[in-house]
């Protein structure tokens, strides 16, 4: 919303530049304009919640690679769903895998998520499998 409000003044001030007569003349034009540009490139604007849904998407596909190389250590699946799985070791140990995506944080202009993957074990011990991490310019999204 900000941004539509700069472009508005921005807008105005023109109108003031070409035509001469003061800003606030111009300005409720000008909001209309400075809305349409910002509805015509909205398809293209990436927000802050594009980037939230991308690391989501990032973690599941974490923990899929994760299921896929326990299946190939012989690790037997009781029950799944996209971001848990009850797992049967050929041992015959039982443990429950899931994934959780951090909140973003925003360091220097990056925007950066984690994925972690945890495991429970029968005792009730967790214990972190793996993490990774994925980054986002914050340049790229807009914060409308």
């Amino acid at each position: 919303m900000k941004n539509v409000m700069t472009r508005a003044w921005e807008i105005a001030k023109e109108g003031v530049k070409k035509f001469g007569g003061k800003v606030k003349e111009y300005f409720a034009q000008a909001l209309v304009m400075a809305w349409a540009e910002m509805k015509k490139g909205a398809d293209k604007v990436k927000t802050h919640f594009d980037a939230v849904k991308e690391a989501k998407e990032f973690s599941k596909k974490n923990f899929d690679g994760y299921v896929a190389q326990m299946n190939k250590k012989g690790v037997k699946t009781t029950y799944r769903t996209s971001e848990s799985i009850s797992m049967i070791a050929p041992n015959g140990l039982e443990a429950i895998a899931y994934v959780e995506t951090s909140n973003g944080k925003k360091i220097n202009g990056t925007i950066t998520f984690e994925s972690y993957i945890f495991v429970r074990l029968a005792s009730g011990k967790v214990q972190r499998a793996g993490t990774k991490t994925i980054k986002f310019n914050e340049s790229d999204y807009s914060l409308i």
